[in-house]
């Protein structure tokens, strides 16, 4: 996640760069940074709300195991 958010910066000062520093483009282009990062992660707080993750050791390796509660 840090990855994209360094990158989507780096974008927007590039970007801002590119349209002569104007304040207009730059209030534009946080906001919807801010808006597709906050939609990110509301989704992933959707979907990982019922998932459980497990470790398991079986003659000594370790493994992991996710499990994904369902409305049944």
């Amino acid at each position: 996640m840090a990855v994209a958010a360094m990158f989507g910066v780096i974008m927007i000062a590039r970007l801002h760069a590119m349209y002569q520093g104007s304040r207009m483009m730059l209030t534009f282009l946080v906001i919807m940074f801010l808006a597709v990062n906050i939609a990110y992660g509301v989704l992933t707080a959707i979907v990982l709300k019922d998932s459980v993750v497990e470790e398991l050791v079986l003659s000594g390796t370790y493994g992991c195991n996710e499990v994904y509660n369902e409305d049944v």
